[in-house]
């Protein structure tokens, strides 16, 4: 997978995947996402928050969860967050952000 810096043109190509009715479904750690954030425009600014909000070392590395993309996003050698992406093959359909440390130890791939 690739690791990059987190930048204005990731957020920008990312929002243009983005299902009008996208879904982003937090798991409560974190940053609490009490309830789902629903629609294109809200996600979008809802991750562009989340990424200005993360320190200057965060780096964004594409894996595959479950079968499925996803971004680990860790700052330094410490994992931040997992975020699972589905799609319908075009569009991002819903997104998972998970920010639970207990989850994010089962999901971290074994050194």
């Amino acid at each position: 997978g690739n690791t990059h810096q987190p930048n204005g043109t990731l957020n920008i190509c990312f929002a243009a995947d983005l299902a009008d009715d996208v879904i982003l479904h937090g798991d409560g750690g974190g940053k609490t996402l009490a309830k789902p954030v629903t629609g294109r425009a809200a996600v979008a600014q809802f991750v562009v928050a989340v990424t200005r909000a993360l320190p200057g070392d965060a780096t964004f590395q594409e894996v595959e969860l479950n079968g499925a993309p996803g971004l680990l996003v860790k700052t330094g050698d410490r994992m931040a967050a997992a975020i699972l992406i589905e799609t319908n093959g075009e569009q991002i359909r819903s997104i998972f952000a998970i920010a639970n440390p207990d989850k994010l130890d089962a999901l971290a791939p074994a050194h």
